[in-house]
C-alpha cells in the first residue's frame, strides 16, 4: 500500500541497493587509513579537514593528500566497473 506512494519501482530499489554495495566494494579496497577518515568525513559531512587531522593525529596536509588519492581512486575504480 501506502509504500508503493512515492512511485519508486522495484527496479529503482534493486538499483540503489546495486549502487550501494559497489561504494561498500570500493571503500573496502581502500587502505585502513583511507576508510577510516573517508567513514568519518560521510558519517558527518560537515567535519573539517582540520576537525579529522586533530581526530587522526596528523597534519591537515595528510588529510588533503589522503582525500586526493581517495577521489583518484574512486574515479579509477568506477571508469573500470563501468567503462565508456
Amino acid at each position: 500500500g501506502a509504500w508503493f506512494a512515492d512511485n519508486k519501482t522495484p527496479a529503482y530499489y534493486y538499483n540503489l541497493v546495486e549502487e550501494e554495495e559497489r561504494v561498500e566494494e570500493f571503500i573496502s579496497s581502500l587502505e585502513e587509513h583511507e576508510q577510516r577518515r573517508l567513514r568519518l568525513k560521510m558519517d558527518n559531512p560537515s567535519l573539517s579537514f582540520t576537525k579529522i587531522a586533530a581526530i587522526e593525529g596528523v597534519n591537515e596536509s595528510s588529510i588533503r593528500r589522503c582525500f586526493a588519492r581517495i577521489a583518484e581512486k574512486y574515479k579509477n575504480f568506477f571508469q573500470i566497473m563501468m567503462p565508456n
